[in-house]
């Protein structure tokens, strides 16, 4: 199989298959593959079973091709990075420029992780081979000086330095960076020395959570003994609690909110305050049960209440969505305006300088990187090829015989638990334990999922890096080493399509101001926890996440004993139940059975705007004389709108208290499906989605 080098085009993944299918019928072998794939036992069963073929081996050979950068695209898109600075476009500025620097040739990382001027001898002699390079940290750290962003902008002067600036705009580079700490001092003066404005905010801060308390507080209070609060003492306590949060918003001063552009929120520090005992990533408030139906799912252990956290979970591994590489960190998974590119290739970044030293992943994946995407793999083979590299080689031979006869003797709802009784996702074992569905699978399904296993195996031989000791001498490989990898590569083929969670970004547009909000999709994770999870159309929690981090928390208030289920990418209040059917079944096997796609909901266009009460004593019958519904929800929708723009804390706490009480009231109250309730979960979760992985655009 050969490749152009230089343009990176060569055979896609269909026509490999269909050359390896003319192959096979020429050799009169098709039926003996048809029936090896139509048996499915196992991975192991049909990857030994077609490793004996030769026309496996003759079709699927691969041979590198070697990462590379480039000189010319580096200046173009630089360049036109600068004119979008000099048109005062700094969001399409940094896209260029960063763009520019993943494509511009560079020296070895090791020369430049020290910023004291280390390494600038060895770069000397080669000046002129960096002067893309040069220019992209130069026009960079302008950009980020026109957004406060002084400290980055003092890194990237100071890389601009190390690689041999001219004389001309060392001078101008100099005063820049004189300037970002001038300005750094002033914020740490202004720090400690807060104005009266600043003073008088922090009593209005202090104030409204005084509130909020004093509501929880009267609402707790007046609780009947069997928990329920009367609702007509409901109805006023959140009338009155709600007009008085949102009256004090006015008098917040404005110097409250800073001037600075926040690109990324960077306060992503988050745990689970009473995790599992034997499920640490899921929280003591729920269990996990097995049904030979259903097979594994969670429950509530108690009530749980909107808003509260019932899973937290740092992703097996990771991988940046290919449209989002050029600002996602290849290690945590961060969205990042100023990435460091791979001194090696053009396909990935990293978010600083401390996840660039603790990267053990990319540093063996980047040779491999060009050719996985020349031959078409997936993103399911390229987080295969990460989690191989993560366990090594050496202990893949070790784990995997154990793993598998853990198959042959657990039952499915023990399986991934270790010897000791826990459920722990930083193990390997919950990976490989994961749900693959090979008995639902189709023959030619399973066949190409077998091309890309041996593919993906002989990349891995190729580039000398994965086959080898703990000391890093290479080994050679015998014919069971390569039927045990490629086997295991194959059944995280199958399994991770079924267990992959997507990772979004809320991309908020801090010019438009109505406070649009959007989800975007910024990278994919495996999560064993998150895994234990069943899907419903009408999902009981929702998702957010911290770089690599991923929390649930609960939309609704959940009963003891209720099933807390997730949303596998398919709601009904946006996808028709047709369409919802097809996917799960073509995607995961298996037909949704919830109370939405039983009664056949409607999407939420198509909602009435009444409100349907479970009983109309009179005290409900103050739910619609009095607008209560609409009045909360207006006043959390617009002031939700504000806090997206302004990043006023403030407004997120308070709008997080009054949603989870109103939601646990509406839940108790009213009938589903509800227009209003929709729009109380979504003010409630883009409250989430913002102090989680959020970041700013259009700047």
């Amino acid at each position: 199989m050969t490749i152009d080098k230089k343009n990176m085009e060569g055979p896609t993944f269909n026509s490999i298959c269909k050359n390896l299918l003319e192959a096979l019928g020429t050799s009169n072998r098709l039926k003996d593959v048809h029936n090896i794939c139509r048996l499915g036992e196992s991975p192991e069963f049909m990857f030994r079973a077609l490793w004996k073929l030769k026309e496996f081996h003759n079709c699927l050979n691969v041979k590198l091709i070697p990462p590379s950068k480039s000189e010319k695209e580096a200046r173009m898109n630089i360049a036109r990075g600068r004119e979008m600075l000099n048109d005062k476009q700094y969001y399409d500025a940094l896209t260029y420029i960063n763009r520019g620097l993943m494509k511009a040739p560079s020296p070895p990382y090791c020369i430049l992780e020290n910023r004291n001027g280390k390494g600038t001898n060895n770069l000397e002699k080669n000046i002129s081979e960096n002067s893309a390079l040069v220019n992209g940290y130069r026009d960079r750290s302008a950009v980020l000086y026109s957004l406060q962003q002084y400290k980055k902008c003092i890194s990237d002067i100071d890389t601009a330095d190390i690689l041999g600036c001219s004389n001309g705009d060392k001078d101008s580079l100099l005063n820049r960076k004189s300037e970002c700490i001038r300005h750094i001092d002033e914020e740490k003066e202004e720090k400690l020395n807060p104005t009266i404005s600043e003073k008088s905010c922090d009593i209005i801060v202090k104030q409204a959570v005084d509130q909020i308390d004093s509501l929880n507080q009267q609402m707790n209070s007046i609780k009947s003994s069997n928990g329920d609060l009367p609702i007509q003492k409901t109805i006023e306590l959140l009338l009155q609690g709600t007009n008085k949060v949102f009256n004090s918003f006015p008098d917040i001063p404005q110097t409250f909110v800073s001037s600075k552009y926040i690109l990324v929120n960077e306060e992503n520090e988050f745990e689970l305050c009473d995790p599992n005992l034997k499920i640490p990533s899921l929280s003591a408030a729920v269990n996990i049960e097995y049904t030979p139906e259903k097979g594994r799912f969670v429950v509530a252990a108690r009530d749980i209440r909107p808003g509260e956290p019932v899973h937290l979970e740092k992703c097996f591994i990771g991988l940046p969505d290919m449209e989002q590489r050029e600002t996602c960190c290849c290690v945590c998974l961060t969205q990042c305006y100023t990435p460091i590119p791979c001194s090696n290739c053009d396909i990935v970044v990293f978010c600083s300088e401390s996840c660039q030293k603790v990267d053990q992943i990319h540093k063996i994946e980047c040779d491999m990187l060009p050719t996985c995407l020349a031959l078409g793999m997936d993103e399911h083979a390229m987080q295969t090829c990460r989690i191989l590299i993560k366990l090594t080689f050496v202990e893949l031979k070790n784990i995997v015989p154990i793993l598998k006869q853990e198959t042959k003797r657990e039952t499915r709802s023990k399986q991934g638990f270790n010897s000791d009784g826990y459920y722990d996702s930083k193990e390997y074992r919950t990976v490989y334990h994961l749900e693959n569905n090979i008995n639902e699978r189709k023959s030619m399904e399973l066949f190409c999922k077998c091309v890309r296993a041996f593919l993906l195996l002989n990349i891995l031989k190729e580039s000398k890096k994965f086959f080898v000791e703990k000391s890093g001498e290479i080994l050679i490989p015998s014919n069971e080493d390569f039927i045990l990898t490629g086997s295991t590569i194959l059944n995280h083929l199958l399994a991770l399509p079924l267990n992959t969670y997507a990772l979004y970004g809320c991309q908020i547009d801090i010019n438009a101001s109505v406070g649009e909000a959007n989800d975007e999709n910024i990278a994919m994770g495996v999560f064993g926890g998150a895994s234990l999870f069943n899907h419903s159309c009408n999902p009981a929690t929702s998702r957010s996440n911290y770089g690599d981090v991923l929390v649930m928390y609960a939309k609704c208030f959940i009963p003891s004993g209720s099933e807390v289920s997730t949303t596998y990418g398919d709601t009904y209040n946006v996808d028709i139940k047709e369409e919802r059917i097809s996917r799960l079944l073509m995607d995961y096997k298996f037909e949704c059975t919830c109370e939405a796609c039983i009664n056949n909901w409607p999407l939420a266009s198509d909602m009435k705007i009444d409100i349907k009460l479970k009983n109309l004593e009179p005290c409900y019958r103050k739910l619609l004389e009095n607008n209560f519904v609409e009045k909360i929800i207006e006043h959390c929708t617009e002031t939700k709108k504000s806090y997206l723009v302004d990043d006023d804390k403030v407004k997120m706490l308070l709008l997080e208290d009054i949603m989870t009480n109103t939601i646990e009231f509406l839940d108790k109250c009213i009938e589903l499906p509800s227009r209003h309730y929709l729009l109380a979960q979504k003010v409630l979760t883009q409250c989430f989605e913002k102090s989680a992985s959020s970041y700013n655009f259009r700047v």
